[in-house]
């Protein structure tokens, strides 16, 4: 995949661009952070290893987001 359907494909997972070091030459990643600042934390962003394969970022990212929804679920029940 490219940047541009990285990013897509971040966003339509409710993720947002929050560091882009793709054109490094030794690591090349992208970061996305939830796009609800509440939940962020440093275990719950997403890194999309340019040099892995797109399956293994994807899943990545899907681990992620259901651990996000989750987060928010006890946030939530916390308020009330």
């Amino acid at each position: 995949m490219n940047k541009e359907e990285i990013i897509t494909l971040a966003k339509s997972m409710d993720f947002k661009l929050d560091y882009d070091k793709s054109h490094n030459e030794s690591l090349p990643f992208i970061r996305f952070t939830s796009i609800d600042d509440e939940l962020d934390e440093p275990d719950l962003r997403w890194v999309w290893r340019m040099n892995d394969e797109d399956e293994i970022n994807i899943l990545d990212g899907r681990y992620i987001q259901s651990r996000l929804v989750k987060k928010r679920k006890v946030l939530n029940s916390l308020k009330y």
